[in-house]
């Protein structure tokens, strides 16, 4: 795909607006193709970008840039997006009856707006046996919807933990995408495994650089390092007693030269 860029990464500017469109996605590594109702814009605004999972009726904000493409013309390339449930009834009903949520298609999705109104989202999660008051709903449909509903709000928490530690939008998908629901634990338990499991050192030098990550680093790294010393004195403590102090001396400084990296 050519492009003519139109600026460089420090002129980065935001954009946010309602998805009319899902015009592509790619399930596997997250890329998109929207098409958006843009603040200040009176076309629809074609975006380019990477989430896990998005419908139309979604509200998202981003930041990127603009570039001049030879087919497609204008669009907006997103280098970070963040989705957000839509807080209208238009938008409620756009992004039910986008066939995100399973049970639920456009029928569906205006029968639930016409029903709860902008109160449908707090009724699913909230109130879900209240879906059999709406005309066609039974127990089998209304456990598909709450379920589904639930697979896409535990996405959405994950990605605001992702990208409120810093981490960029293509890079929160790949680290959904390895570790699922279990993300944010995970993350947050040993937060450099994704260097393992995920990301080149190119990668992890870019991502060690957001202060909220190199916490989580730190406070992993250190706890460690502290149990092992202790365990390391006691050990010191127990030799000691039954060999001489020279003997254990002698032994510990070839245990740690033995443990320095080659040259």
């Amino acid at each position: 795909m050519e492009t003519s860029g139109s600026g460089s990464s420090s002129e980065r500017e935001p954009l946010a607006g309602l998805v009319e469109r899902v015009t592509f996605h790619n399930a596997d590594n997250g890329f998109c193709v929207l098409r958006i109702k843009a603040r200040g814009h009176r076309d629809l605004v074609t975006v380019l970008g990477a989430a896990p999972s998005i419908a139309a009726g979604e509200y998202i904000q981003a930041s990127g840039m603009w570039e001049n493409h030879r087919e497609h013309g204008l669009q907006f390339r997103a280098t970070f997006l963040r989705v957000t449930a839509p807080t209208s009834a238009e938008g409620m009903e756009k992004y039910l009856g986008s066939g995100l949520i399973k049970g639920i298609g456009p029928t569906f999705a205006q029968r639930l707006v016409s029903a709860f109104s902008e109160t449908v989202f707090e009724v699913i999660e909230h109130a879900p046996q209240r879906l059999l008051e709406v005309e066609g709903i039974g127990p089998k449909r209304a456990r598909r919807i709450t379920a589904s509903w639930a697979d896409q709000k535990v996405i959405r928490e994950i990605m605001a933990f992702l990208q409120g530690h810093g981490v960029s939008t293509s890079r929160a998908v790949r680290i959904f995408k390895t570790y699922g629901a279990d993300a944010i634990p995970l993350v947050s338990e040993n937060p450099y495994r994704l260097a393992r499991d995920i990301m080149g050192k190119s990668d992890c030098s870019q991502i060690a650089k957001a202060p909220a990550i190199c916490e989580l680093i730190f406070a992993t790294v250190f706890n460690e390092v502290v149990h092992l010393l202790t365990d390391s004195i006691c050990i010191y403590k127990y030799c000691a007693q039954r060999i001489s102090l020279a003997a254990c001396e002698s032994r510990t400084s070839a245990l740690l030269q033995s443990l320095r990296p080659a040259a």
